[in-house]
């Protein structure tokens, strides 16, 4: 791949590169999520040199990669170091296996350009991208291991062994980022399930040889975190371990209401009005709703706008500022978000048929990424139903990403094939717009739409 035959890709990466850098110009690290419970587990490794317990600090239920990394700076920089540029970097470099992706499995140009302009400037991700926690880091290993599965799938002898060991120890590194990396196995194990059951029949020794390698997959992630899940074990009589299974959060989701039928599939016009918190969830909690709010806009309110904590502004949603101008391109982008996220969604479908009908298992392992993220979303928001806690999560921030911008990106590609499709490209084309236009407001404070 030459870049001056990729030139629009080059300026969308360029373009994302610059997005990401300018959380570190106008959005201070203490502004993220949970920012100051983070840095208290930063410092305890960065003073021990040890893990603490989870259940002494609120965040210590998190794997240890990316505190480690953090205290590593600290130690050498000092308090003054920025651990924002952990986030940054690994954001960038994601960004950069995302466009990498799209170049090798995807062959339509429009549909890579599409799903890359997407990863460039989806909110969330930008917003993430420049937060001191795990969460950039565990996007950054687990688009790594999404882009080595169906190569892993295609190898055949030695070169499957080195490619699947070499899976098994990115998603290793990407457990001891976030556990939710897990769900990526359970991917992967269903693919390998489907090749061996649709496969044309073979001696039984020959499918047990053809399926050996993917024990990579499970063996080396198990040698790299069984200390840390045999500790969780002993102390909470389970592997994996969330902040609710603590005894700092454990309160935070007693006795409360199980969900009702309308949080699984109920939704309303709320956060096209003011797309915030408590939008989708009250009167009634709607997962999809506040799923599709939080991947567009800044549902919580957590400074993407640039405007800090006890900062005037002409609205106040969680306790900060959103100026009326931020409100507008807000609105626009919920609007603009939710076309994207249901494009994205019948192109996913339309992925998995395909891959099920062409026997292609390593894409099939790709589509059902998002899957399981979703999947995962939604039982840990219906088992722990507090939602002043943010149980819902954007599955754009999870492991599922890069496949969601490659199906997007084909929705695009599909609505150019006929002359009768074009005002669907409009609308997504537009959608597109509308959602760039919130992030480079926010972040640049450049306007493509009129204020």
């Amino acid at each position: 791949m030459r870049l001056d035959d990729r030139l629009p890709e080059l300026g969308l990466f360029l373009l994302g590169a610059v997005l990401r850098y300018s959380m570190h110009v106008s959005f201070a690290p203490e502004w993220g999520y949970d920012a100051l419970l983070h840095w208290q587990v930063v410092r305890f490794v960065a003073a021990t040199g040890t893990l603490p317990s989870a259940d002494t600090l609120i965040e210590a239920f998190h794997p240890p990669l990316w505190y480690a990394l953090a205290a590593a700076l600290v130690r050498w920089g000092g308090d003054g170091v920025t651990v924002q540029w952990i986030s940054i970097g690994a954001g960038i470099a994601r960004l950069a296996l995302v466009w990498l992706g799209l170049e090798l499995l995807v062959p339509k140009r429009a549909a890579r350009v599409a799903g890359l302009a997407l990863a460039a400037v989806l909110p969330v991700q930008v917003h993430l991208d420049g937060i001191a926690s795990n969460e950039a880091l565990h996007c950054l290993l687990s688009a790594a291991a999404l882009l080595l599965v169906p190569f892993t799938f295609d190898a055949a002898g030695k070169r499957k062994w080195v490619l699947a060991g070499a899976l098994g120890a990115v998603l290793g590194l990407d457990l001891l980022a976030k556990v939710s990396a897990s769900m990526l196995i359970a991917a992967i194990g269903i693919a390998v399930l489907a090749q061996l059951v649709r496969e044309p029949a073979a001696p039984a020794r020959e499918r047990a040889l053809r399926a050996a390698p993917w024990a990579l997959v499970v063996m080396v992630p198990l040698l790299l975190n069984g200390w840390l899940w045999l500790r969780n074990a002993r102390e909470f009589g389970r592997p994996f371990v969330s902040a609710f299974d603590t005894k700092t959060q454990r309160g935070a989701v007693a006795n409360l209401e199980p969900r009702r039928a309308s949080f699984f599939v109920g939704w309303d016009t709320a956060i096209y009005d003011r797309p915030y918190f408590t939008a989708g969830i009250d009167p009634a909690p709607h997962y999809f709703e506040v799923l599709t709010a939080s991947t567009f806009v800044d549902y919580w309110s957590y400074s993407f706008n640039g405007v800090g904590p006890h900062r005037p502004a002409t609205w106040v949603m969680n306790g900060r500022g959103v100026p009326a101008e931020v409100m507008t391109a807000s609105v626009r982008s919920a609007l603009g978000g939710t076309a994207i996220a249901l494009a994205t969604f019948v192109a996913l479908l339309a992925g998995l048929r395909a891959a099920w009908r062409d026997r292609a298992f390593g894409r099939l392992a790709l589509w059902l990424a998002p899957v399981l993220a979703t999947a995962l979303g939604l039982a840990f928001a219906a088992r722990y139903p507090n939602d002043n806690y943010g149980v819902i999560k954007s599955t754009y921030v999870q492991f599922g990403a890069p496949p969601l911008y490659a199906a997007f990106g084909l929705a695009v590609a599909w609505t150019l094939e006929r002359r009768r499709r074009w005002p669907l490209f409009a609308v997504l084309a537009s959608s597109l717009w509308a959602v760039a236009a919130y992030t480079l407001y926010c972040r640049l404070r450049i306007s493509l739409l009129p204020l």
